[in-house]
Order: C-alpha cells, then sequence, then structure tokens
C-alpha cells in the first residue's frame, strides 16, 4: 500500500492506471501499488480526482463517512476530521455516493454538490459552480456570486491558514462576491473583502483569522 501525505503543499499524484489526484494541504491519499479487478482508494483530507474510464475495473474513493463509485469522471471530495461536514463536488460525469452510516445511496450530476452533516447523520445536495470549488488545483481560484462563507472556507484551504467567522451575521455570511485569486496573500484578499462588504478582520495571538 502507498500513502502520500500533504503538509503545507499540493501535490499531484498518478494513479498505477493513469488516473491523476490533486491533493490538497493537510491530505493523506492511500492506494495499492497496483490495480487489480477493482481500483479503490482511501482519502483524509481533500483532493480532486480525474478518473480514466475502465468499464471492467470500477473506481472508488472511500473517506470516513462515504464511499463513492465512479464512471470515469472529474470531481472533488473533501473530508477533514476537524470539519462537521464531508463533501462532494462533481464537475463531470456521474458518481454515486453511499452513506456509511446510514446507507444512503446518491446519483449525482455535475455542478451538483453533496453535503454530509456527521453529528446529524443527514445530506443536502446544491446546484453550484463546480469551479469555485476545484480552481485551487489550478493555483487559481475563481469566485462568481460565491458568498462569503463558502470564500472563507476556500481561503482556510488554500492558505492552510484558520479562518473564525462565528460572530458574523448570516446576512454578511450570505453576502456574494466575485474575484479571482492568483498570486495575492491572505491579508491582501482580506482588504479587497473589507473594501467592498461590511466585514473587519484581525488576527488572534494563534496566527488564527477572525472575521466580524
Amino acid at each position: 500500500m502507498i500513502s502520500i501525505a500533504t503538509y503545507d503543499t499540493k501535490k499531484e499524484v498518478i494513479l498505477p492506471d493513469s488516473s491523476i489526484v490533486w491533493l490538497n494541504a493537510g491530505s493523506l491519499l492511500k492506494y495499492p501499488k497496483k490495480f487489480n479487478n477493482k481500483r479503490s482508494v482511501t482519502l483524509e483530507g481533500e483532493a480532486f480526482f480525474d478518473v480514466k474510464k475502465d468499464k471492467k475495473r470500477p473506481f472508488s474513493v472511500s473517506t470516513s463517512t462515504m464511499t463513492i463509485r465512479v464512471f470515469g469522471t472529474t470531481f472533488l471530495v473533501t473530508d477533514r476530521k476537524e470539519l462537521p461536514h464531508t463533501e462532494t463536488v462533481l464537475e463531470t460525469g456521474k458518481i454515486d455516493v453511499t452513506m456509511k452510516e446510514t446507507g444512503e445511496k446518491l446519483e449525482m450530476k455535475p455542478n451538483q454538490q453533496l453535503i454530509y452533516n456527521k453529528k446529524e447523520q443527514s445530506t443536502e445536495v446544491k446546484i453550484v459552480n463546480a469551479a469555485n470549488y476545484t480552481n485551487w488545483r489550478k493555483e487559481h481560484l475563481l469566485f462568481e456570486n460565491t458568498p462569503l462563507k463558502a470564500v472563507f472556507i476556500q481561503l482556510s484551504k488554500w492558505y492552510n491558514i484558520d479562518i473564525s467567522y462565528k460572530t458574523c451575521s448570516q446576512q454578511l455570511l450570505n453576502t456574494p462576491v466575485s474575484f479571482k485569486l492568483d498570486n495575492e496573500t491572505v491579508d491582501d484578499i482580506l482588504n479587497i473583502l473589507q473594501s467592498i462588504t461590511s466585514l473587519t478582520w484581525k488576527r488572534s495571538e494563534t496566527n488564527t483569522i477572525i472575521i466580524e
């Protein structure tokens, strides 16, 4: 079994079947040295998958909460221990998702986001712009009318930093913003957001960014 771990960097991994995985920072991917009758990998953290089609050998991704059956497609999986939910965003193709605790099965279509609440063991499916969630692998992020809360989550992953917005109003968190992130620092981005919205921000002694 091969284990690939990332810490504060991103990494591109080519699997034995030539499928490609982009691991985000703070993630762990495990897979066999050689795929036989089936292609199975396990993930902790976040990764974007570009799976090569092979009808004879199904591909599956296992996380702590779900198993994803893949039919040659591109999709994002996020399952971090510190987050209260697991997410899957489908970019192209089709995937079937089975919840490990409840046995619930869902079939996803492109530009759908599946959110699984770990505590409540509930699922929610939303229509999203998949690019808003998957562009981090291309070394840039594109936000188009994206709620600030979703922006904060992506910035936290992108810069591998804690961002707290517990005291923010729902009105602020739901405020849509549009911008492209290339090589700016997180301070630059937050200063821009501060200039176009009502948010303020500061750093705590532990370097956590606090949004107010």
